[in-house]
């Protein structure tokens, strides 16, 4: 065994190794991070020799190291006898690996048997969080607080171990031998339970103790002890070592649930929170939290503090409206613990904490905790005192964590017969209720959800009242009166009752469809989809013992249209319960989340058809759980079950904590349970009391952008000497950051044999340091959502256009910005979610976190929780886009860029923008077509400089036509914040007030934290792009860039180019570089300007002889019956003396679904002939192009000046 905690702790120096025959007293501790101590241990017996190697180490200049272990275990068999006899080893030094061994062994006759017993115990009596916190760990209630309890722990082990196996063998017996239970159901229930010890739980006293370590309590002396054989226990420990942390002086938020949730103190985050204790009968007792709902009622009930993961990769404590699913296991093996939990939740409930948090998905600021609703989880970094980790979306409008508070409290209730637990939790039950009252906006009793994710599913959006958050209300109110009624509070169990008959009627009229439940009331087109959770309500209901929500039919019809659809037309049933299914068969792809199986979900339904009598249909829709995640012919998810996979089998979050549920199955299936009974509280019956009607479960308690960051190819992992940085465990060989140009070129590199990794930031809409998103600025803050908004811009004018057109539009039509902008979201995190999946499918390993080149072949990634890894590698792609910049004006503060633009809270009613590039004049034609007051000021004749003169009057002239004021040859000189708004200073003393300053002068190449400079790669000294040569390679050999970062090109088809030629040129042996010449662009104001090839301008400078100019000026056939003022302009620049077209710009409706076309025409190097003898489509605008036979003019050759 190694000294170590794993990373490199084994290398921090002062371990110490020491051999014992009882006892174990060696440590070190240092920075005052908690310590560990490791003891191994082996039992001897008549037929049993133990001995031991206290000290050796891996390093060549060791005194003993493993090349002497293994050679005298070859050669003896066993250690030498006398290493019992020697005293602790030296402490190890810094950067020196110090081990240990213990060796049994025996002679076995043939046909005999011979039991060899080795234990591993260790010993860390605190655990300590990021944010300085410190707690006692569970087991010091027991072993003392002494590092040296590992020797206790080892001893215990390998004297009770034969009486554990006989207590797990009477506790699964029932199980394994019930012969009308499937095999692969024994096997995966318990299987299954490997999430509460696979390292995600930290379970603590109820209060850090004073220090002890004085005396060591061993459970033995508490407990009766089996009768021992003669037997020499040897032990072998680890020196103590402490975990690689870092110290900050953040400051701790302490929230009093009590007061309302005031601020009540404020500190360090250094100091551990710490209480005095008297002593009792030689036992440290300990002042336990003032609050009833943390406070146990008598000593057996206190069962300290338990925290478990939702996942390895979604690191949240206890995530509630995941532990809804899981909690069965805890409720059916550990009540205690799961009762604990729940008090934790209930105290939760009455706390506000008033710190402003920023929620990613919507851009918008909130609290932290909102007083009334159920936090979404306990925190990560500081459990209990910082709650609420989880910040995509602000879950205090999220409608289903509140009833399933109440429904587990109600179930754990009932299930335990605690009526102590219920009281102390019963103001939380009536906030939780009282708190979803304001969601019922139409007084109908039922809650609606409000047009976003706001449930578990959180990228799958609701509209209206939906089939799942909807069950979960009628089934909270239900439990609600039912406590009440058990409680005595018959007044609010009346008032649930009356809700419950009001919203069933409503919920029913609403979402029945005759076979089962709509997905939502709204009209989107997964509203009728098949959702295999839609009776997560009447789950709990059945499993708390409660009355069906619904008439029996109804449940097993939705039930048996779940099994048809989600389950069976899903691989023929063998990979579980896909999320959403569309009535025609189809899976619902709307989202990420809909087009998934989940494998908790799948084991919740499969428990919901046992509680309806559907056994068969059960156990066919679990097994597709084992089929794909535990059999041999499945996808290799033994012990690390993620939340869900897709139809293909990609999966989601490996090692998660919703697949427990199926304990659920198992709480089901069990007849040995009675509960509280429950008042009758059918939409007939009167909620009637019964007094003292229960018996306990079970009373035994037994023990889980385009952030642009440099991408590089990965080989073998590098040990880093941070303190908190870990080796790479990956063995990869590429990896690139990740805008559209990153993602294509890892795809093809990958597909051309090689192994890659890619690194990015969270997805945010906005980019910054530290957000940022697989898609990059094209997909998240660019392209796609501003097409978006042209799209919805231009429906205004549209609308005007119709009237002419017979479309009588009698009542007033408002626009919803917000709408627009929800739905702008959706879009961009699907479109997010489908890179995810092609980098996945590609078989790309995507790290979150910021990265930067730190040599020539190797790379670092800082993860999101601040470790850092590094990797080798041979090639590296650096592909990190670009940045919009502020002009150094007074008052820049107050101006956004395009980022901000795309996600502003509410619609500017006057707007200025700066700038004349594609961005100033799309953003000003989208603001106007909103109806907004629009001044576009540039600092030229014309906007879009760069463009064909003649086509950048056009524009101009069109956009002062759609009633923008043009500002031409203007700059700002300063912004000033004023009550009216923000004033506008330009260079011609002009004055403007706007809602919203857009600067829209330019972007920079992201290089900034790159580290670039300091391993040579060459930046050009004015805009910090990247330079390469036409193959895209740096001056470094091995380090490659492509996109804006090179500042060549700047478009994101550009991108996608050189990321194919990149990986043909490195990984396909063909040698490719970019190809610039005829790149068809578009600039989507309204109308769109689209231009392929050359301008005229351009045209004179390069050719040799005369230019030929064709042009077309024309009314569009919509516009001559709208009545709209709108000419449509085409040109083609012609080379006079080859007939070769070299040139095409339009202005005008479908511009750039018309000029993709033209591009393929002078990629191919087509003639005006060619043109003129192409047939047009007719009535079309396109057919222009080949029927513009008259020349407008034929300029000489010249170099012509523009200063437009």
């Amino acid at each position: 065994m190694q000294n170590s905690i794993g990373g490199i702790s084994h290398l921090s120096g002062d371990h110490v190794n020491e051999p014992f025959i009882i006892t174990l007293s060696t440590y070190r501790t240092a920075k005052d991070n908690p310590p560990v101590t490791y003891a191994i241990a082996a039992c001897e017996t008549q037929n049993v020799s133990v001995s031991v190697l206290p000290c050796f180490g891996l390093n060549e200049g060791s005194c003993v190291t493993a090349k002497d272990m293994w050679g005298k275990m070859v050669q003896d068999g066993h250690f030498d006898r006398e290493n019992f006899m020697k005293g602790p080893s030296m402490p190890s030094s810094p950067g020196e690996t110090r081990c240990a061994a213990v060796s049994a062994s025996t002679w076995v006759e043939p046909h005999g048997k011979c039991t060899v017993a080795f234990a591993v115990a260790w010993s860390s009596p605190k655990v300590k969080f990021c944010k300085g916190k410190a707690y006692r760990r569970r087991y010091t209630k027991y072993y003392g607080t002494s590092e040296t309890a590992a020797k206790d722990l080892v001893h215990d082990a390998l004297t009770n171990y034969p009486l554990w196996e006989e207590e797990i063998e009477k506790w699964q017996n029932p199980i394994l031998k019930d012969d009308r239970l499937p095999e692969w159901y024994k096997f995966t229930l318990f299987n299954e339970l490997y999430f509460l010890v696979a390292g995600g739980t930290v379970w603590i006293d109820s209060k850090i103790p004073a220090e002890d370590s004085s005396g060591i309590k061993s459970i033995i002396t508490n407990n009766k002890k089996t009768k021992k054989t003669k037997a020499r226990i040897v032990h072998r420990s680890a020196a103590i070592v402490k975990e690689a942390a870092v110290n900050g002086s953040d400051t701790s938020v302490n929230v009093d649930p009590v007061e309302g949730g005031d601020l009540a103190s404020r500190r360090s985050s250094d100091e551990e929170e710490s209480s005095t204790g008297g002593s009792s009968g030689g036992e440290n007792r300990f002042s336990a939290p003032s609050n009833k709902l943390t406070e146990p009622v008598t000593n057996d009930d206190d069962v300290g503090r338990f925290l478990y993961l939702e996942g390895v990769e979604y690191i949240m404590w206890c995530t509630y409206d995941v532990h809804f699913y899981a909690s069965f296991a805890l409720l059916e093996l550990f009540p205690k613990i799961e009762l604990s939990i729940q008090r934790e939740f209930a105290n939760a409930v009455l706390s506000e904490d008033r710190r402003k948090v920023k929620f990613l998905a919507e851009g918008n600021w909130g609290i932290r905790k909102v007083k009334g609703a159920i936090p979404h989880d306990l925190g990560t970094h500081d459990p209990w005192h910082e709650m609420n980790a989880y910040n995509i979306h602000d879950t205090s409008r999220w409608k289903d964590l509140n009833p399933k508070f109440v429904l587990q409290v109600y179930r754990d209730f009932a299930a335990t017969g605690d009526f102590s637990f219920g009281a102390d939790v019963w103001p939380s039950v009536r906030a939780a209720i009282e708190y979803m009252e304001q969601f019922d906006r139409d007084n109908d009793g039922l809650i609606e959800n409000d047009g976003f994710p706001d449930q578990t599913y959180d990228a799958w959006t609701v509209h209206g009242v939906s089939a799942y958050c909807g069950s979960l209300w009628l089934a909270a109110l239900q439990a609600a009166a039912a406590m009440a009624i058990q409680l005595g509070d018959e007044a609010f169990a009346e008032k649930c009752r009356g809700k419950f008959i009001k919203a069933k009627a409503v919920f029913e009229q609403k979402l029945w469809n005759g076979s089962y439940f709509n997905y939502d009331s709204g009209s989107s087109n997964n509203s009728k989809s098949i959702q295999a959770d839609q009776l997560a309500g009447q789950w709990y209901t059945a499993a708390s013992g409660l009355p069906d929500l619904f008439d029996d039919q109804k449940i097993r019809s939705a039930l048996q249209k779940i099994y048809d659809f989600n389950v069976m037309k899903v691989r023929g049933g063998r990979m579980g319960a896909v999320n959403g299914m569309h009535p025609n068969g189809k899976v619902d792809e709307t989202c990420m989340q809909s087009r998934e199986i989940w494998t908790g979900v799948t084991y919740a339904a499969a428990a919901t058809m046992i509680h309806a009598g559907m056994k068969e249909q059960a156990f066919a829709t679990a097994e597709g759980i084992f089929i794909a995640g535990w059999s041999e012919e499945g996808y290799g998810y033994s012990f690390q079950t993620p939340e869900g996979w897709t139809t293909d089998g990609h999966f989601r979050s490996l090692i998660y904590m919703r697949p427990l549920s199926i304990w659920a199955m198992q709480w089901a299936l069990s007849t040995t349970k009675t509960m509280l009974e429950p008042p009758k509280i059918s939409t007939m019956d009167r909620c009637i009391p019964v007094h003292n009607a229960f018996l306990m479960i079970r009373n035994f308690f037994c023990l889980k952008n385009m952030m642009r960051r440099p991408c590089m190819l990965l080989s073998k992992p590098h040990t880093q000497t941070a303190p908190r940085e870990k080796k790479a465990k990956a063995n990869q060989s590429s990896n690139f950051c990740k805008g559209s140009g990153g993602v294509r070129a890892s795809r093809f590199s990958a597909q051309y044999g090689a192994k890659v990794g890619i690194c990015e930031l969270p997805f945010h809409p906005i980019s910054s340091e530290v957000v940022g998103g697989v898609g990059g600025t094209c997909v998240i803050r660019g392209c796609v959502p501003k097409k978006i908004l042209v799209y919805g811009a231009s429906f205004g004018p549209e609308l005007e256009d119709a009237k002419n057109y017979g479309w009588e539009l009698n009542e007033k039509i408002d626009f919803n910005w917000k709408k627009l902008l929800q739905k702008k979201t959706e879009e961009i995190v699907r479109l997010n979610g489908i890179y995810k999946r092609l980098l996945a499918n590609a078989g790309v390993k995507l790290f979150e976190g910021e990265g930067r080149v730190i040599g020539p072949n190797e790379v670092e990634v800082i993860q999101l929780d601040g470790t850092k890894i590094s990797y080798s590698a041979k090639h590296i792609l650096i592909a990190t886009g670009s940045r919009a910049q502020l002009p150094a004006i007074p008052g820049q503060e107050l101006a956004i860029t395009s980022d901000e633009a795309l996600s502003l809270e509410e619609l500017p009613k006057r707007a200025v923008v700066f700038g004349g590039g594609y961005i100033a004049v799309e953003f000003a034609s989208i603001w106007r077509g909103m109806g907004a007051t629009v001044d576009l000021c540039f600092r030229k004749e014309l906007p879009l400089r760069g463009f064909d003169d003649e086509m950048r009057a056009v524009v101009a002239r069109n956009l002062e036509g759609r009633g923008i004021n043009l500002h031409p040859r203007t700059s700002l000189t300063e912004l000033v914040k004023t009550e009216g708004g923000i004033k506008v200073r330009t260079d011609h003393g002009e004055e403007i007030t706007a809602d919203v300053v857009l600067f829209a002068t330019g972007r920079a190449p992201n290089t900034k934290r790159l580290n670039l400079e300091s391993v040579g790669v060459e930046l050009d000294s004015a805009t910090r792009a990247v330079k390469v040569d036409d193959y895209s390679r740096t001056n470094i050999p091995s380090i490659w860039a492509i996109g804006d970062v090179t500042n060549r090109m700047n478009l994101t088809p550009v991108a996608l180019m050189e990321g194919t030629c990149f990986a043909k040129t490195v990984f396909g042996g063909q040698p490719t570089a970019p190809d610039y010449d005829n790149i068809p662009c578009a600039v989507f104001c309204i109308p769109p300007l689209s231009v392929v090839g050359l301008s005229e301008e351009q045209a004179l400078e390069k050719a040799n002889g005369d230019v030929l100019v064709f042009t077309s000026t024309f009314n569009p056939m919509k516009n001559s019956i709208s009545g709209r003022q709108e000419k449509t302009i085409m040109k083609l620049v012609v080379d006079a003396e080859t007939d070769k077209v070299l040139g095409a710009s339009m202005c005008g409706p479908d511009a750039p679904e018309i000029m993709q076309g033209i591009a393929i025409a002078l990629k191919c190097g087509a003639t005006k002939a060619q043109f003129d003898s192409t047939v047009g489509i007719h009535p079309s605008a396109a057919e222009e192009f080949v029927t513009m036979r008259s020349l407008t003019r034929r300029v000489p050759a010249c170099k012509p000046k523009t200063n437009l």
